[in-house]
């Protein structure tokens, strides 16, 4: 079976992001993993994990709905906005209270889970990325650098501000 259009998958992980605009969540980031065969078989986006400031990323919200519906993910592709994190944790709030939700990092998670290729458009800003990691572990990566300032653009910056360029242009024509 032919690889899939990376580019055309990855329009439409920039649309799962939006789904996490409603949390407030900055950097939007949308995930889709296809099988071996290149079946899509799940989808997620980086989004509040409820009752705290913690977020729950693209990646690991996309792994876990595919292990809930026995997908089997070995061999898999796994597809996000923002390259995977290499950072293990993240600290929330609860009712005032400052909590460790200890994770593993997204880019162990994908090794762990057997996924053998990430495609990825943006690095991470913050260089807390896990490309390195995934490479060191032997899963094949591929940056699609033609889309990478675009997906920063839309999905980095906040999509109050992309939207109102995008009125404005339109005024001065």
């Amino acid at each position: 079976m032919d690889e899939p259009d990376y580019s055309r998958l990855m329009e439409e992980c920039i649309d799962i992001a939006y789904r996490g605009n409603n949390d407030n969540v900055f950097p939007m980031v949308g995930c889709i993993i296809l099988d071996r065969n290149y079946q899509r078989i799940s989808e997620g986006w980086r989004r509040r994990i409820e009752g705290t400031s913690a977020t729950l990323h693209a990646e690991r919200d996309a792994i876990n709905k595919a292990k809930d519906s026995n997908a089997e993910l070995i061999g898999g592709t796994l597809i996000c906005t923002l390259e995977p994190c290499k950072t293990p944790r993240d600290i929330a709030e609860t009712r005032g209270f400052r909590i460790k939700h200890i994770f593993t990092a997204c880019s162990n998670l994908i090794v762990d889970s057997g996924i053998a290729r990430v495609v990825y458009a943006s690095e991470d800003p913050s260089g807390v990325g896990g490309i390195a990691n995934l490479k060191a572990r032997g899963v094949e990566t591929i940056h699609l650098e033609h889309i990478s300032k675009r997906v920063q653009r839309i999905l980095h910056d906040d999509p109050q501000s992309e939207r109102r360029r995008r009125r404005e242009t339109r005024r001065s024509y």
